[in-house]
């Protein structure tokens, strides 16, 4: 069981960060393996802006470490935090198979497990379910990829940087819960209702 989380908006401000990382510290509570989020900023010149930041760190430690905070320093007008708290279920905990994962233009978080994308086990050291599936994504489309799975379990963020969009979504495995701003301008989402 992994935490998804995050928050996206015009131009996130200081609180709204401060919310998404709240929400990235109460989501170790379901994976404490690794943690990981990407900032994605506004578009200079036609090229999105982005960082992404991942260590083999439970959320109260990624949060404090070094790395994270020159990832927020290096986008200047934030749009998009998105986090992944790992429980891992296939793959060696390392910072290799932590996510956000990276894949062309797209960067995912995956919570879940499918079984049927599983690596050998002679390669858990960099391979996961969770990378099998975002390439499949990548090559044959999101619902072909999804269809591939067979059965199994999902929630996913998915950023396509080249479209500037973002996909949620979701099998009845598992949960996605959303909330906005009362004026409808900033938009937040966790794995568990409560947070």
């Amino acid at each position: 069981m992994c935490g998804l989380f995050g928050v996206i908006s015009t131009t996130l401000v200081t609180n709204e960060i401060d919310n998404a990382e709240f929400l990235g510290y109460l989501s170790g509570t379901r994976g404490m393996h690794s943690t990981g989020v990407a900032i994605v900023g506004r578009s200079t010149k036609g090229k999105t802006l982005y960082d992404v930041c991942k260590k083999p760190y439970a959320s109260p430690n990624f949060l404090r470490c070094a790395d994270y905070d020159a990832t927020m320093r290096r986008i200047d007008h934030p749009m998009v935090y998105t986090g992944h708290a790992r429980h891992a279920t296939i793959g060696a905990i390392n910072e290799e198979n932590a996510h956000p994962i990276e894949e062309g233009d797209l960067i995912v978080c995956h919570n879940g497990t499918i079984h049927s994308m599983a690596p050998p086990k002679a390669d858990e050291d960099k391979e996961t379910d969770s990378k099998e599936l975002v390439r499949r994504i990548k090559n044959v489309g999101l619902f072909k990829a999804l269809d591939q799975a067979e059965y199994g379990a999902w929630a996913l963020t998915i950023i396509n940087l080249e479209k500037r969009s973002i996909t949620f979504v979701r099998n009845d495995q598992r949960e996605l819960w959303f909330m906005s701003t009362k004026g409808g301008g900033t938009l937040y989402w966790a794995s568990e209702k409560w947070m």
